[in-house]
C-alpha cells in the first residue's frame, strides 16, 4: 500500500528483534513471553488464530496507568506492530522516509540509526533531537517541531 503515501516518518521506531538499535530487553521496558509467542506462532502457521488476543509482551508501567498506556500487548497487536524486517521493507521503499527519534531514547540506541538504516537504504533521512527521550518524541517541543519542519518541506 506504500503507493498510497507519498513518504513515511518513523517516530523512535523498532526495528525488529534482531535490529543493533535494540537495549538489551528493551532497557528493562518489556518484557516478551517467548514461549507463549514461540506457541502462538506454530499455531498460526496451522491456521488456528483463536488465541492470537492472548498478552504476548509485558511493559514496565505504573500501576493503575491503563488509561493512558498499554501495560500488555496481545500476540496479534505484537505481530502486527513491527515491520516483516526493516531491511527488506526499507530496500523496497518507493518513497522518501525520513526517521526522528530522541537521541536520549532510553528504549533503543539511538546512535545506530544512521548505521543500520543507511547499510541498507542511504537515502532515508536520520534526525536525532537532542534532549529528547522515547516518549518524548510526540510531546517535546523541539520533537514536535522538528517532525512539523519535515513534514512541510519534504
Amino acid at each position: 500500500i506504500q503507493d498510497l503515501f507519498a513518504r513515511t516518518i518513523l517516530l523512535s521506531p523498532y526495528l525488529g528483534y534482531d535490529a543493533p538499535t535494540n537495549r538489551d530487553n528493551s532497557g528493562g521496558w518489556a518484557s516478551p513471553d517467548i514461549p507463549r509467542i514461540l506457541a502462538l506462532g506454530l499455531l498460526s502457521r496451522i491456521g488456528a488464530s483463536c488465541c492470537e488476543a492472548l498478552p504476548a509482551l509485558a511493559f514496565a508501567v505504573r500501576p493503575n496507568s491503563e488509561k493512558y498506556v498499554a501495560s500488555t500487548y496481545s500476540y496479534r497487536l505484537l505481530r502486527n506492530f513491527a515491520t516483516r524486517g526493516y531491511k527488506p521493507d526499507l530496500t523496497a521503499a518507493k518513497h522518501p522516509v525520513t526517521l526522528i527519534a530522541g537521541a536520549d531514547d532510553e528504549l533503543m540506541q539511538a546512535d545506530k540509526y544512521a548505521d543500520a538504516v543507511h547499510a541498507v537504504a542511504p537515502a532515508v533521512d536520520v534526525r536525532l533531537i537532542p534532549g529528547v527521550n522515547h516518549m518524548e518524541i510526540v510531546s517535546a517541543p523541539q520533537a514536535v517541531s522538528a517532525i512539523a519542519e519535515d513534514v512541510a518541506t519534504r
